[in-house]
This record gives C-alpha cells, sequence and structure tokens, in this order.
C-alpha cells in the first residue's frame, strides 16, 4: 500500500517495512488508490495526477485546473478523480487521457466511492451529494438533510452506504431512494473519516 502527503510525500509499505518513493512532485497529495494489479494513482493540489506503473510515479495531465481530493477507479481502465470547484473528470484508459464528467457544480467535492461497475458516488460540502449510474455521463445530485462538510463516503453493493461530515453528522443511504438521504446517527464530534 502507500500513504501521501504534503509536499509530494509518497510512502511505500512492502508488508514489513515503510520507504520513501520519488514522486516527482511538490504539490500537496490529498489522496491515493491501489489496485488489485498493485499499480496506483495519487491526486493532489493545482490538477496533480500521478500514476504509479509498479516501479515509478508518473505524472498525467487533467483537463481542468482544480484541486483534486480523491481518486477511485472501477476496473483498471476506467476511473474517477473528484476535487474543488464541483469537478469531477474520468478515464476509460487507465488515465492516458482524463475528460471532464461533473463541472462546474456549487460545491467543493471531498470524497468519492464505486458502488457498481457502472455506478459511483461523490460528496463534499454543503452536505451535497452526486451520484451516477451510467459511468459518469449523468450526475443526480441529493441532499444529506444538512449543509456540513462531507468527508468521507463509502458504497457497498447494493447502493448502500454511509457519509460522514463535520460536527458529527453520519448518515445512512440505501440507494438515495426517492432523493432522499437518511440520517441514521449523529456522533456529536468531528468525524473525518471511516470505513465498512
Amino acid at each position: 500500500g502507500f500513504a501521501v502527503g504534503t509536499n509530494g510525500t509518497i510512502h511505500k509499505y512492502n508488508g514489513a517495512s515503510w520507504s520513501l518513493e520519488t514522486s516527482g512532485t511538490l504539490e500537496h497529495l490529498n489522496n491515493v488508490f491501489t489496485l488489485n494489479s498493485g499499480n496506483a494513482y495519487a491526486v493532489g493540489e493545482n490538477q496533480t495526477i500521478l500514476e504509479y506503473n509498479g516501479s515509478v510515479w508518473n505524472p498525467q495531465t487533467s483537463p481542468l485546473n482544480f484541486n483534486i481530493k480523491d481518486v477511485r477507479f472501477m476496473t483498471p481502465l476506467v476511473g474517477f478523480a473528484a476535487g474543488t470547484n464541483g469537478n469531477i473528470i474520468q478515464t476509460v484508459d487507465g488515465g492516458n487521457n482524463w475528460t471532464p464528467s461533473l463541472t462546474g457544480v456549487d460545491i467543493d467535492f471531498n470524497t468519492l466511492d464505486v458502488a457498481t461497475s457502472d455506478t459511483i458516488w461523490a460528496a463534499g460540502t454543503n452536505g451535497i451529494v452526486y451520484k451516477s449510474v451510467d459511468n459518469g455521463n449523468n450526475w443526480i445530485r441529493y441532499s444529506v438533510g444538512n449543509t456540513g462538510n462531507q468527508a468521507a463516503l463509502r458504497v457497498v453493493k447494493g447502493g448502500k452506504g454511509h457519509v460522514v461530515a463535520n460536527g458529527g453528522n453520519g448518515r445512512y443511504f440505501n440507494d438515495g431512494i426517492d432523493g432522499v438521504i437518511t440520517k441514521n446517527q449523529s456522533f456529536y464530534t468531528l468525524l473525518n473519516s471511516f470505513d465498512v
């Protein structure tokens, strides 16, 4: 696995110890996603996208100028990256080419997750969540019922999932039935991440 952070820092874990990688950038890296093959993608500030091919990190080109907060892949070829200024980009060729999927909406995206081979969810500021059921061609907007900063989103098969936000707000949803994401529990503390 990998861990990423400030000034382009990337550490690789080989199962026994961590080693520092050469990223080729000084940009702050926000997230990393590792494929089953061991290849990985790291994203960060100023449209930074890096692809790890098993031995070195190579830069990729974003079609939009924005800070990228998260990246997820459905398959080794199909992936999405989301971030500020309401932008989500996608690739269908393993990152060789990235194209806009959703642009200019009124939130900053912080997190995204893949539900099925064609469904992806993205969440961010102002209590807003977006979902696409057609590989990013069209997006449906939902509200989680508060205006918090949605920090983490995880979806399991069947479209059930959880989203957590600042202010202790945790929400459960079942595929956004009728455009509603229901409140399951408030935690009354600052939440930044979780795993299901």
